[in-house]
């Protein structure tokens, strides 16, 4: 197993890197595809020799994985616990895909029914048993164990029927595109990977690539994580059940990044892999081919997929090996202190000359883009019931219970070995990142629109903390440790709580409407598809902008692409035009403040046809919704001078046409 999970993620690191390199020297077409995967081979072929040619085995160099004789081994296959277990699973996917939908929702969990979630702790249950028992052979463990991360990150996948979120839609327009005309321009230096994987696969296999987008990260991350996991408590503790516990019960933790595919997503499950296989990488006396051949293409990977996961990725791994390769003291601690200096300013340095070329002009008196800090607070819950309660009083306290785990982990680990420098790497790279987020707060992203600025500073955090991953590892097993001993009763109990956390971090992992909080975020829904594409037939050829919200701009990117531009004088620093998409997309550009006006202010003829004057266009549509605030207000407004009115899918959505009496 080892091996073959070796060769895939030195497989799919080399498609990545090679992929992506060609499609910025090059590009995407059928040439370029196939001069990838002849890199991609020739490369594995090279490593493979180095790797493993003197009778040496990628599985000599990972934790040992036994099989143990149960009373039931004669029959393991035929367990009861094993049909029950997979039986479970098999439940709990069929009432996810019974309930998908095409409507416009604000949760998931308004639709799942109350009945999936005993059902998706008894699964979870019966697996813990499967495990304490080894009543099943270790490809029903993994299978298992997949299944069940396999299931909860792709609750979203299943019940958006249309997709949710608004990034993918972008990125699978741009997928497609690159898909039939080998390459978008301008092309930039980052995303790369993702593009790569999803065109290149599309080209082998035929599957359309929205569902290549869709499936990658949460298939992805249930394939490879659980695995990686598994691979570095295992090196942390004597019991294997403890390794396959920590394997599951590391899903107490929300997951929401691997719920859905982006570049930094994905980006972030190639970090995460080199963390974890790390961590007894780094303990090695020497530095295998196998070993730094695949923590080199996964940075690259994680590198030209999105430099924010990337760069202290390509850092990480240069100082592993780095400090394999030295020799003289003198000289690993000038090479430490090199790194660290780089992983300080690597991010905000690469923000800062970002912004040099994004930034509008006059930004200084942004009032919006003051420093805030986010830092974990806790909270106390009280105003819903009790199980609610609960729920929020671990979800909300989520980031000081990651706390606790790194510091018991540090403690923890420096009890055993009386010293800390076992695992100095992550911690450096932990601090680092920590100052390096001081720094980017203090950076202006005056830019983007104001629920957006903060957010790059706050994924830097989220990075320092994933190179704390090793040491909740550590606090993880030790929790395991310490429940296995327990009487049955006791030790199930536990576990049952455990369980109850897994469906509490599932709940939290997406978008949620309830006592505590809205997200007040809606789904792309078939109704926002079908208003789309009766704009688009109504405009036929002419030129025409729309005023809509993010999922109707989504639904349009989806069925058309990048169809319609329109060049305006810059409001950007050093350039004399910029380009307007037709649609409305909320980073900042000026037709959505048109939109967001005609909402929140007035609907009227004039703000529509002062946005078509904008860019020159003849025709406005106005599209709003019903689940809009003050819908009936919105929609007698619009309504006042409008050249025509459609009404979409008896009333979910009415779109309002202004014909430009002057240009037509």
């Amino acid at each position: 197993m080892a091996t073959a999970y070796y060769y895939f993620l030195l497989t799919l690191s080399l498609l990545t890197f090679y992929g992506a390199a060609a499609y910025r020297f090059y590009q995407l077409n059928y040439a370029g595809v196939w001069l990838t995967i002849a890199l991609t081979a020739f490369t594995f072929i090279v490593l493979k020799k180095a790797a493993f040619g003197k009778q040496q085995n990628f599985a000599d160099h990972t934790p040992k994985e036994i099989e143990r004789p149960t009373q039931a081994a004669a029959n393991v296959k035929y367990s009861i616990f094993n049909v029950a277990g997979v039986a479970l699973l098999a439940v709990n996917f069929i009432i996810i895909f019974r309930h998908s939908t095409a409507d416009a929702i604000v949760s998931p969990w308004q639709i799942v029914p109350w009945y999936f979630w005993p059902t998706f702790a008894l699964g979870i249950i019966l697996l813990v048993a499967i495990i304490l028992k080894n009543s099943a052979p270790n490809f029903i463990y993994r299978l298992l164990v997949a299944g069940y991360w396999l299931l909860v990150l792709s609750v979203g996948l299943i019940i958006y029927q249309v997709g949710f979120g608004f990034d993918p839609f972008i990125h699978q327009a741009t997928e497609k595109l690159i898909s039939a005309t080998g390459a978008v321009y301008p092309k930039p230096w980052y995303y790369l990977g993702q593009y790569a994987l999803i065109v290149i696969l599309n080209k082998l296999t035929f599957i359309p690539v929205v569902w290549l987008d869709k499936l990658l990260v949460p298939v992805l991350a249930a394939l490879t994580l659980p695995y990686a996991l598994y691979q570095a408590a295992k090196f942390l503790t004597a019991d294997e059940r403890v390794a396959k516990l920590t394997a599951l019960f590391a899903l107490i933790f929300p997951f929401a990044t691997f719920t859905l595919t982006t570049p930094q997503n994905l980006a972030i499950i190639f970090l995460l892999l080199i963390i974890l296989l790390s961590v007894k990488i780094w303990r090695q006396n020497k530095l295998l081919v196998a070993h730094y051949s695949l923590l080199v293409t996964l940075s690259l990977a994680s590198l030209l997929t999105h430099p924010i996961a990337g760069l202290p990725a390509v850092l990480f791994a240069a100082l592993i090996i780095g400090t394999k390769f030295f020799k003289n003291k003198l000289l690993v601690t000038g090479y430490w202190l090199l790194v660290t200096i780089l992983s300080i300013i690597s991010l905000p340095l690469a923000f800062y000359l970002n912004n040099q070329t994004n930034l509008i002009i006059n930004t200084g008196s942004d009032a919006a883009a003051a420093v805030s800090w986010n830092w974990p607070q806790f909270f106390f819950s009280g105003t819903a019931n009790f199980l609610l309660n609960f729920i929020y009083l671990y979800g909300f306290n989520i980031g000081v219970i990651i706390i606790t785990f790194i510091v018991a982990g540090v403690i923890i680990h420096y009890q055993n070995v009386k010293r800390i420098t076992r695992y100095s790497p992550y911690l450096l790279m932990s601090f680092s990142l920590l100052i390096s987020y001081f720094i980017t707060k203090t950076i202006s992203f005056s830019y983007l629109i104001d629920y957006e600025r903060s957010s790059f500073a706050g994924r830097i955090l989220i990075i320092a903390a994933y190179f704390a991953l090793p040491f909740i590892v550590i606090a993880l097993t030790k929790v395991m440790e310490m429940i296995l001993p327990q009487e049955r009763t006791v030790k199930y109990l536990f576990f049952c709580f455990l369980a109850f956390l897994i469906s509490c971090s599932l709940y939290f992992s997406y978008p949620r409407s309830d006592g505590y909080y809205n997200s007040r975020s809606f789904s792309t829904s078939q109704s926002d598809i079908n208003a789309a594409r009766w704009i688009n037939q109504d405009a036929g050829g002419g030129n025409y902008i729309v005023l809509a919200n993010q999922q109707v701009s989504a639904a349009a990117l989806r069925e058309f692409g990048f169809k319609k531009y329109y060049k305006i004088p810059s409001p950007y620093q050093g350039a004399s035009e910029s380009e307007v998409f037709y649609y409305p997309i909320p980073t900042g550009e000026k037709l959505y403040q048109y939109y967001l006006d005609m909402v929140n202010k007035n609907a009227s003829r004039q703000t529509a046809l002062a946005a078509a004057d904008l860019v020159g266009a003849d025709t406005a549509y106005f599209v709003i919704n019903h689940y809009w605030f003050a819908f009936d207000k919105i929609l007698a407004e619009a309504a006042i001078g409008a050249t025509a009115v459609e009404n979409i899918d008896q009333g979910k959505i009415f779109v309002f046409k202004y014909a430009n009496p002057v240009k037509k």
